[in-house]
């Protein structure tokens, strides 16, 4: 009678192992899952920063050229601004 209930509770725990090692997987997997897309999404708003970066440092650049070489002035100044800004937002 005693070999019978350590067997039949070596096979519960046995079984209760089991389905505590799928569950344990499945979270594993569930985090790999969490984690490739966390580094895609940062991969892809560090690229959309460092656009942005490059099209404000284009505009100002543009606009800083354009202001000088019309001595000051401050509507071809403006006109520069927005043909630079209008060029940039063009693929």
């Amino acid at each position: 009678m005693q070999d019978e209930s350590a067997q039949l509770i070596a096979e519960r725990l046995g079984r209760a192992m089991d389905g505590l090692r799928a569950e344990l997987k499945e979270i594993r997997v569930g985090q790999a899952h969490l984690l490739a897309l966390s580094d895609q999404r940062l991969g892809l708003l560090e690229k959309m920063a460092a656009d942005h970066e490059e099209r404000i440092r284009r505009n100002t650049e543009g606009v800083t050229r354009f202001s000088v070489a019309a001595g000051g002035s401050g509507l071809v100044s403006l006109a520069a601004f927005l043909k630079t800004f209008i060029g940039n937002m063009l693929p």
